[in-house]
């Protein structure tokens, strides 16, 4: 078996002290500091980041700025403006990206290690 090595994924798995305890989804926005935190795109209800630590090229995450617990709390035009970015990013993805899987994955507050609270769809090219 190769083993896979993710140098740049260091800093994202070794240990902080002390560990933050805060959410990135609601401190990253509201510092306004967009470039840095690599925000590309600001709506009313949702933005849309880069992974810091992507698996990846161009892992994209989008989320809402209301810290939920579960997405159906999530009123109707948040799901609608959370989801509207989907189909033109695919659609970029599979022009850059062609013989390639492209997985859409939804993940919902509060956020955790494990993939319990997601739902992914796998749409290949």
């Amino acid at each position: 078996m190769e083993r896979l090595w993710a140098p740049w994924r260091m800093a994202y798995i070794a240990p902080k002290t002390p560990q933050p305890q805060e959410c990135i989804f609601c401190t990253q926005p509201a510092e306004n500091r967009d470039e840095e935190h690599h925000i590309l795109y600001r709506g009313e209800r949702c933005f849309m980041m880069l992974n810091l630590y992507p698996y990846n090229n161009g892992h994209l995450m989008i989320a809402p700025y209301q810290h939920i617990g579960t997405i159906e709390k999530l009123p109707a035009e948040t799901l609608t403006e959370l989801m509207a970015p989907v189909l033109p990013i695919t659609r970029i993805y599979m022009s850059c990206l062609a013989g390639m899987v492209i997985p859409i994955s939804c993940r919902w507050l509060p956020m955790s290690r494990s993939c319990r609270n997601s739902l992914m769809v796998c749409i290949k090219n």
